[in-house]
């Protein structure tokens, strides 16, 4: 593993280029920062200003080498390299509140943004003006959304929100796009038809978990739908009328991001500053823990007096000795974000975390199954 610290200030988003010699990502404010590495160090090459609000959603078109950002001041630009200099295009989002999350389509052609004004933005260049406009789906959406991932096939969209429900969506736009084959979620795909749902209460009788859905992932094949919800709860569901969700509740704190790393692996992190493993038996259709991705040698705990504790209690809230200095983890805050960087969600190789205490880690898969014992990534 390789931990770099860029910043003191939390990173709230981040997004790779296409070679992976470049990161984007905000720390926690209206701007966006591009570092370039330059050995084993990083150097800040670019500064994304044109936000007035903070920046909520990154994310680094590989093949057309596009940046999208949105934000807390209701826009979305699409950055343009030009001569050395990112150029800003604004994006007609037609919405009243915040944006949240934002994801380039696979094909490039198109992009979803996500926002508290409990729709869905399907953002496409239309020519005959130069300018991004964008269609809305809306209907059952309740609540604010909080991320976004698209299926393989370009049209699918999966959307997890704030009302504990995720979903999938056809975001199909005639104009942009040749008519979609069926696939295993639905075969008549119209723009805003609703091809799944799942979540709710468990009290009510509903799978799918009992909180705010903070990350929804498609794995390659786009036929398996993960997702964490607020409660700590993981899930993952199989494409068709006839499939299945299952789910798995954690002592955990609340995870705040997952990705496939192979058909029947996933890596999911949060508020624990760790990432952990779970594993998806497709024959059983049972999800079970992996393990943590992130172990080290507990350090000695020394005795303490009565009289230490009640300072400690009066002081931390707490009845240890142990600060951020000691947490047993790279990382010292929440875990925000998590991307592939190599091997894509086939088959993983490398992937990357950033979270709040203003670093980044990379992780080796083939390096953390040979130093864990009985850790095996299928």
């Amino acid at each position: 593993m390789a931990y770099h610290s860029f910043l003191l200030e939390p990173i709230s988003c981040h997004a790779w280029n296409k070679d992976r010699s470049q990161i984007a990502l905000c720390p926690n404010n209206h701007e966006v920062h591009i570092y370039k590495k330059d050995g084993t160090k990083w150097t800040r090459i670019h500064e994304l200003k044109e936000h007035n609000g903070q920046v909520t959603g990154i994310d680094w078109a590989t093949d057309s080498n596009r940046i999208v950002t949105c934000g807390a001041d209701r826009n979305a630009y699409v950055w343009t390299l030009k001569e050395g200099a990112w150029k800003p295009t604004l994006v007609i989002l037609r919405i009243n509140r915040a944006a949240r999350c934002v994801k380039w389509s696979p094909q490039e052609n198109k992009f979803a943004v996500g926002s508290g004004s409990r729709l869905i933005s399907i953002c496409y260049f239309e020519q005959e003006n130069d300018w991004w406009v964008c269609k809305h789906i809306k209907k059952p959406i309740r609540s604010t959304i909080l991320s976004l991932d698209w299926h393989p096939n370009n049209v699918l969209l999966a959307a997890g929100c704030c009302d504990f429900k995720c979903r999938v969506f056809s975001a199909y736009i005639k104009e942009v796009e040749e008519k979609p084959g069926p696939t295993p979620w639905g075969s008549k795909m119209p723009f805003g038809e609703m091809l799944f749902e799942s979540g709710g209460s468990a009290a009510a009788g509903q799978t799918g978990g009992g909180g705010w859905v903070h990350s929804v992932c498609f794995s390659h094949s786009g036929n398996r739908l993960a997702w964490t919800s607020h409660d700590s709860t993981v899930s993952v569901a199989e494409g068709g009328k006839t499939g299945t969700v299952n789910s798995l509740s954690s002592e955990s704190l609340p995870l705040l991001c997952v990705t496939f790393i192979t058909e029947n692996s996933l890596v999911a992190a949060g508020h624990d500053c760790y990432p952990v493993l779970f594993v998806y038996d497709g024959a059983k259709t049972s999800l079970t823990f992996g393990g943590k991705l992130d172990v080290h040698k507990q350090a000695a705990q020394k005795g303490i007096s009565a009289r230490e504790r009640f300072q400690n209690l009066d002081r931390r809230a707490s009845e240890t000795q142990s600060t951020e200095k000691d947490l047993n983890s790279l990382h010292k805050n929440s875990i925000s974000q998590i991307s592939v960087l190599e091997g894509g969600r086939r088959q993983c190789i490398k992937f990357c975390t950033t979270g709040m205490d203003g670093g980044m880690c990379i992780w080796d898969v083939k390096s953390l199954e040979s130093a864990m014992k009985d850790l095996k990534i299928v």
